[in-house]
């Protein structure tokens, strides 16, 4: 797997929060669980939560993977197509609040939930590079 960067998240070592993988799970009506795999600081992190849905159990699961991540209100996520169709990119972005400043983050792929998921990596990851 080589590096690549996708808008501001990437999985080389050089950010602090690195992108590995995103696994989801539903089964018969119960609340979905997400497994994300990061890389955090340089070393390999885990982690599974569940939620009221698929961005949310995939936010959770960021959120215990990364401590500061818990001090960060999401304040707004939205999901613009780049072209028409249903297996087509989207652009995510997000805002969050962090001791009263806003960071926003992007990302762009096929799949809605981990492009949410991404782009809340990647405004943790401008959180981490503020002055």
């Amino acid at each position: 797997m080589g590096t690549y960067r996708l808008m501001g998240v990437s999985n080389g070592s050089s950010e602090p929060i690195a992108w590995q993988a995103l696994q989801l799970r539903s089964v018969g009506g119960t609340k979905p669980d997400a497994t994300v795999q990061l890389r955090v600081s340089g070393q390999p992190v885990e982690s599974t939560a569940t939620g009221k849905g698929a961005v949310d159990s995939a936010i959770r699961a960021i959120k215990k993977a990364v401590p500061r991540a818990n001090e960060c209100t999401l304040g707004e996520l939205r999901v613009h197509p780049l072209a028409k169709g249903s297996d087509d990119m989207c652009k995510v972005q997000v805002q969050v609040a962090h001791k009263g400043r806003g960071y926003r983050g992007f990302a762009a792929s096929a799949g809605t939930v981990e492009t949410a998921a991404k782009a809340f990596a990647d405004a943790l990851n401008q959180l981490s590079s503020a002055p």
